[in-house]
Protein backbone atom coordinates (compact mmCIF):
# COMPACT_ATOMS: atom_id res chain seq x y z
CA UNK A 1 0.00 0.00 0.00
CA UNK A 2 1.68 3.40 -0.87
CA UNK A 3 0.84 6.21 0.63
CA UNK A 4 0.59 5.09 3.92
CA UNK A 5 2.13 6.17 7.39
CA UNK A 6 2.06 4.39 10.40
CA UNK A 7 2.20 6.05 13.72
CA UNK A 8 2.87 4.93 17.39
CA UNK A 9 1.74 7.49 20.37
CA UNK A 10 3.84 6.24 23.61
CA UNK A 11 3.33 7.49 27.18
CA UNK A 12 6.83 8.33 28.18
CA UNK A 13 5.65 9.24 31.65
CA UNK A 14 8.23 11.24 32.23
CA UNK A 15 11.31 8.73 32.84
CA UNK A 16 14.63 9.37 34.42
CA UNK A 17 17.63 9.05 32.09
CA UNK A 18 18.34 5.25 33.00
CA UNK A 19 14.37 4.01 31.92
CA UNK A 20 14.55 6.69 28.56
CA UNK A 21 17.84 4.60 27.60
CA UNK A 22 15.56 1.40 27.94
CA UNK A 23 12.81 3.50 26.16
CA UNK A 24 15.09 4.31 23.52
CA UNK A 25 16.34 0.76 22.44
CA UNK A 26 12.31 -0.03 21.87
CA UNK A 27 11.43 2.78 20.59
CA UNK A 28 14.52 2.88 18.14
CA UNK A 29 13.54 -0.75 16.91
CA UNK A 30 9.63 0.59 16.11
CA UNK A 31 9.07 0.63 12.17
CA UNK A 32 6.39 3.34 12.83
CA UNK A 33 7.94 5.86 10.34
CA UNK A 34 5.72 9.26 13.16
CA UNK A 35 6.37 8.62 17.05
CA UNK A 36 4.34 11.10 19.39
CA UNK A 37 5.66 10.65 22.81
CA UNK A 38 3.40 11.98 25.76
CA UNK A 39 4.07 12.70 29.15
CA UNK A 40 6.98 14.50 28.41
CA UNK A 41 8.96 16.91 30.41
CA UNK A 42 11.75 19.33 30.86
CA UNK A 43 13.76 16.75 32.37
CA UNK A 44 16.93 14.98 32.07
CA UNK A 45 15.19 11.40 30.29
CA UNK A 46 12.81 13.18 28.24
CA UNK A 47 15.96 15.69 26.87
CA UNK A 48 18.21 12.44 26.34
CA UNK A 49 15.49 11.11 24.05
CA UNK A 50 14.96 14.33 22.30
CA UNK A 51 19.08 14.19 21.38
CA UNK A 52 19.03 10.89 20.67
CA UNK A 53 16.11 11.20 18.10
CA UNK A 54 17.64 14.84 16.32
CA UNK A 55 21.32 13.11 16.37
CA UNK A 56 19.58 10.07 14.94
CA UNK A 57 18.27 12.62 11.80
CA UNK A 58 14.44 12.30 12.96
CA UNK A 59 12.74 15.81 13.10
CA UNK A 60 11.57 15.96 16.63
CA UNK A 61 9.74 19.05 18.43
CA UNK A 62 9.88 19.18 22.36
CA UNK A 63 8.48 22.00 23.33
CA UNK A 64 9.65 22.61 26.77
CA UNK A 65 6.83 22.10 29.17
CA UNK A 66 6.32 24.51 32.31
CA UNK A 67 8.09 23.33 35.50
CA UNK A 68 5.42 21.30 37.76
CA UNK A 69 4.05 23.86 40.39
CA UNK A 70 4.84 26.74 37.91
Amino acid sequence: MTGRTDVLTFNLNNPSRERAERQLAYLAARPEQVLVLTETADSAGCVFLAERFTAAGYAVTFPRPEPRGA
